[in-house]
């Protein structure tokens, strides 16, 4: 799809097993996620593995799940950083560390585009219900969750796993989230991360658990979150696959 910013992006839809286009009684649930391309095949993933989500689905299906759309949105390889992050204020010492890939980040655009032109082009020529949620890993797990803040009329549930919230000092995290209502109907937020030995992830950890607790500060039901830590987590496509299903699961209530 054309993206704003002046490139192609691919984006991927996988639709579950038994799907029929010409069904129009049959609604499926979505799910659109960040960093598309490391979703269904190995070949393009971080680590060598995948987040297995048609393998989670099927698997679903099986057990009485009604079957979900998985929509990936691609990142641009060299522009990945500024793609998945949002421009929410400035940046932590540890991003500014980092480099400068992170400044001035573009998840706005990213938002916009999955929300006005991914969603409308597959509600459109898909059999799609009302339910939707935006989950994604890493950099795409701070994208997934500001996207699912900027339109919780939108969304169902959002899945932040590894979430980059270090990106920003709690301050700019208290500024963001003290601008939001969280007074009407919100989105469940299923937060996960490691806290091993993967270095990443250890400095992921702080943020990522801390959030839960900002956003009930910021009057967030606690009932509508949950947070889960797995202590042999390491920041790869094979752990993310591990919690998918019950991120999925909770995510919509099955």
């Amino acid at each position: 799809m054309d993206y704003p910013e002046g490139y192609k992006k691919p984006v991927y839809i996988w639709t579950p097993e038994g799907y029929n286009a010409n069904d129009k009684t049959k609604k499926y649930s979505v799910l659109y996620m960040c960093d598309g391309q490391n979703l269904f095949g190995q070949k393009s993933t971080l680590s060598g593995y995948e987040w297995e989500c048609d393998e989670t689905v099927l698997s679903l299906m099986k057990n009485g799940g009604d079957g979900v759309i998985v929509v990936g949105v691609d990142n641009s390889t060299n522009k990945r950083d500024h793609e998945l992050t949002p421009n929410l204020g400035k940046l932590s010492t540890i991003a500014q560390s980092y480099g400068t890939s992170f400044a001035n980040g573009g998840g706005k655009v990213y938002a916009d585009f999955m929300v006005n032109t991914v969603i409308p082009y597959v509600e459109k020529n898909y059999n799609t219900s009302s339910i939707r949620g935006v989950a994604g890993s890493s950099s795409g797990g701070i994208e997934a969750f500001y996207i699912g803040m900027e339109h919780m009329d939108k969304f169902r549930y959002v899945g932040a796993l590894s979430p980059a919230f270090l990106l920003f000092d709690k301050s700019v995290w208290d500024s963001y989230l003290g601008a939001k209502d969280f007074s009407g109907n919100v989105p469940r937020v299923y937060f996960f991360n490691g806290n091993g030995n993967d270095q990443l992830e250890k400095e992921l950890y702080k943020d990522a658990v801390a959030m839960e607790g900002w956003l009930k500060a910021k009057g967030y039901p606690a009932d509508k979150m949950k947070t889960v830590v797995d202590n042999d987590g390491t920041h790869s496509e094979g752990f993310w696959a591990v919690y998918f299903p019950e991120m999925l699961s909770w995510g919509l209530e099955i």
